[in-house]
């Protein structure tokens, strides 16, 4: 170890750098333009060939630095040793390493005046030492590239975008910036809070913007002065619009670069990381951002941190190239995902993508395995030889037909819940409303029957027959119920005796006491009955051994027929229903046990094809398969992602009775509670139900053209900006918006290629 000062210190320096053969570390607060005399054309003849390792590290800290620090020198000396260069804010330490075997320790700046010679020595006394011992000059190293690892480059790609400005919040703040930063850009902030303790935000850029100053945005009597307003004016007045715009064109270009950059940015979390310099947690920030704090980039650490980490990545940020990012397939098959995007927007080609995606995470997920794919592929993009597929994927496809191998198509009428009854007539079965009222029930009867037909037969064949057959029973219920009706004392009952009389009487207003829905009236009956059986049982208690077994029933029969003992259905148009169904003039749709079947199959891609059926019985049949699919679901056996394309025509906006628009509904409201999963997919969101769209919480944004669809996007899915929707009609094919909880934070994106 050897004592210098700022009066010998550079000889020994320049002689070691003159020697220095793999590596050269300097540190300095400030640095001058004796790098010119330290690095001279000597010195680059001599390194032409190998240069060493060149790493400088000062301090920008204050407007005052630069008053020490020739950056021009720096820059431009630092370009020509190919070195990197880095600067902190409050750097203080003075060190040079070369080779791991010199190495100088100070208080003097790399300046004239701190390596001083006998042409210029230095006004302030220095001191330091010369180290040779290579385990002292290791532990050097290290402490020199710990501060090295956190500092700023300053260099051609220099790191520091920007720093905030005034009225930052927890939330947003502002920032002028050193270079373009584009719309969406993730950046990171450092600053330290009012206590002196150092924090990083994450933060997305929402709005940058460039401001001309030669352009003023006032026109006061100062401007007016200004030679570069009188310059602009100069040209602006010219009379031949040639010469005009010329004039104005070289004005402008000659008066220089002068644009600012500036903008918000919006803060999304604050980066804690722990002594290894590991992200530890994003939380929360709940403190305003300083003005004055350093911007840069974001690191890729941080953005996988905030985005869903798959094993296969689907796109990329158009920010951030890049970073790859994929979306949570647990959240979409729980919380469902919208596809918008107009016809050669990419739309198709990213399900395929999101769907190899998908099929890759279920198979690595133990408590998803079985989960299947079912697509309704309108346009046949979804079939097993499409190249865009993988090989891996094509090899688990099965392509089916929805009316051969999911619902069977009936030869005659379908009976359903939207059959007019009324047109039955054309078989020779002119139907009263009682009788048509009979008939609707026996359809919801059928709905929760395997055998339809049966279920729906045996409910009319109770109608069929004369119901009372026992007069003198019925002559015993009258008496009981009369004098129940007597005995009942008080106003308070007059109304509710005066109803049940009336029931009693007018069949009519019994039948639909009996037959409605209407829960209130039957309570009020049953009550009623209950006390007149009591009574029944006290007063006639041979009677009552003789009538008990199916007494309630034989009593709603009697109130509900009054004096009238026809049947409620002719027998004769019920033996023409029976021959109707038998001769498959009218019935059901055969469904067959499509779920069941595809649980036995290795396959777990089903494409269902569409094509042979028209729009109308689409809808129909789709309906039913997709009440078929939530009803296995919620026997918690089966497990399925829907993927619905053209859901316009299927789940329309404006009020539809289709089975098939019910059913999307059912899905997207109820089926995440038995992970039935759906993917709506559009091309017209402006003329798709509002209500299914609005239970998507993820979205895909593609390319959108048509300012109604735009607007509907904007009203169903959250957390998009206005910004970003007004730029959809230019992005070109593959280039979407991402939103919603399977991903995080809206981002745009370019959506990777398939590899086949």
């Amino acid at each position: 170890m050897k004592f210098v000062n700022n009066k010998n210190n550079f000889p020994e320096l320049k002689k070691a750098l003159d020697g220095a053969k793999k590596q050269i570390y300097i540190c300095s607060a400030w640095i001058s333009n004796i790098l010119e005399k330290l690095f001279d054309d000597e010195w680059f003849k001599k390194h032409k060939k190998i240069p060493p390792d060149i790493k400088i590290l000062l301090r920008l800290g204050e407007t005052s630095d630069l008053n020490f620090s020739d950056i021009n020198t720096i820059l431009d000396i630092s370009e020509q040793l190919h070195a990197e260069i880095k600067f902190t804010r409050h750097l203080h330490a003075k060190v040079n390493i070369i080779d791991g075997t010199f190495a100088t320790v100070g208080s003097f700046n790399l300046t004239k005046g701190g390596y001083g010679d006998k042409e210029n020595e230095g006004r302030n006394e220095e001191i330091g030492v010369i180290i040779k011992d290579k385990n002292k000059i290791k532990e050097l190293e290290k402490e020199f590239l710990e501060i090295w690892d956190n500092a700023y480059s300053l260099d051609e790609n220099f790191s520091t975008l920007g720093v905030t400005i005034n009225n930052g919040n927890n939330r947003v703040v502002d920032y002028i910036a050193f270079k373009e930063i584009e719309s969406g850009k993730f950046v990171e902030i450092q600053a330290e809070d009012y206590n002196g303790k150092l924090h990083n935000w994450l933060g997305q850029v929402t709005e940058p913007i460039a401001y001309n100053t030669i352009f003023f945005d006032r026109i006061d009597s100062e401007i007016a002065q200004d030679e570069r307003f009188k310059d602009i004016i100069s040209a602006l007045t010219e009379k031949k619009p040639v010469v005009r715009n010329i004039k104005l064109d070289l004005t402008v270009h000659s008066l220089g670069y002068s644009h600012l950059r500036y903008g918000h940015i919006k803060i999304l979390k604050e980066i804690v990381r722990n002594d290894k310099g590991q992200i530890q947690t994003l939380a929360f920030n709940r403190i305003p951002i300083p003005a004055g704090a350093y911007i840069t980039k974001a690191k890729e650490d941080v953005l996988r941190g905030i985005f869903p980490a798959q094993e296969k990545y689907i796109a990329k940020l158009v920010s951030d190239p890049e970073v790859k990012i994929s979306m949570n397939y647990e959240e979409i098959l729980s919380k469902h995902l919208s596809i918008f995007g107009a016809t050669g927007s990419g739309k198709s080609y990213f399900t395929k993508r999101f769907i190899e995606g998908f099929y890759n995470w279920k198979e690595q997920n133990k408590s998803h395995k079985k989960c299947r794919i079912i697509i309704i592929d309108t346009h046949n993009e979804y079939v097993k030889n499409n190249k865009e597929w993988s090989k891996d994927i094509r090899e688990v496809i099965k392509e089916i037909n929805l009316k051969d191998d999911v619902v069977k198509k009936m030869n005659g009428e379908i009976i359903d819940e939207n059959t007019d009854y009324s047109k039955w007539k054309d078989y020779g079965l002119p139907l009263k409303s009682d009788e048509i009222k009979i008939l609707k029930d026996a359809y919801k009867e059928t709905e929760s029957k395997k055998d339809k037909e049966k279920a729906f037969l045996d409910y009319i064949k109770q109608f069929t027959t004369d119901r009372i057959r026992d007069k003198e029973l019925t002559e015993i219920i009258r008496r009981i119920a009369k004098e129940k009706l007597e005995e009942a004392p008080g106003k308070e009952n007059e109304g509710k005796n005066k109803d049940v009389n009336e029931a009693m009487i007018d069949t009519t207003i019994a039948n639909k006491l009996f037959f409605s829905k209407d829960i209130g009236s039957k309570a009020e009956l049953k009550d009623f009955l209950e006390k007149s059986v009591a009574d029944f049982k006290e007063n006639y208690p041979k009677d009552y051994e003789k009538y008990k077994d199916n007494l309630i029933e034989n009593i709603l029969k009697i109130l509900a027929n009054g004096e009238d003992f026809s049947p409620a259905f002719p027998k004769e148009s019920y033996n023409t229903i029976e021959r109707l169904i038998k001769e498959k003039k009218i019935g059901f749709k055969e469904e067959k046990d499509f779920i069941g079947n595809i649980l036995k199959s290795s396959k777990m891609i089903y494409v269902v094809n569409t094509d042979d059926l028209g729009m109308e019985e689409t809808r129909k049949h789709l309906g039913t398969f997709l009440n078929m699919v939530l009803d296995r679901g919620k026997e918690k056996d089966f497990e399925a992602l829907i993927v619905v394309e053209e859901a316009q025509n299927f789940a329309p906006e404006k009020e539809s009775k289709d089975s098939s628009s019910k059913a999307l509904m059912k899905i997207a409201s109820e089926g995440r509670k038995f992970n039935i999963g759906l993917i709506v997919i559009t091309q017209r969101p402006a003329y798709t139900r509002k209500d299914v769209l609005a239970q998507c919480n993820t979205s895909a944004i593609f390319r959108l053209i048509n300012n109604n669809d735009i607007d509907a996007i904007e009203r169903s899915v959250e957390a998009v900006s206005e910004s970003l929707l007004k730029e959809l009609p230019e992005y070109p094919c593959g280039q979407c918006i991402f939103t919603g909880v399977g991903i995080g934070y809206p981002v745009t994106v370019n959506i990777l290629e398939l590899k086949n």
